[in-house]
């Protein structure tokens, strides 16, 4: 493919290309950073609780 310059490049990359696409990873760390941060405590919160019930049920089981 031939651009407009004549040069054989398929796609001119430069600087401000890559900085740009830097940023946006960058932002979309940030967002993803907060909806990682709570699926953490929702998970750690569920698994804290069906151990606490399923600790219960064996007390009860082996109370018997």
């Amino acid at each position: 493919m031939v651009n407009e310059e004549g040069d054989k490049t398929f796609i001119r990359i430069t600087n401000k290309v890559i900085y740009d696409e830097i940023i946006g990873l960058k932002d979309y760390v940030k967002s993803l950073n907060g909806r990682i941060s709570v699926n953490r405590w929702i998970g750690t919160t569920a698994l804290s609780i069906s151990l606490l019930i399923l600790g219960f049920l064996l007390k009860m089981g082996i109370g018997k």
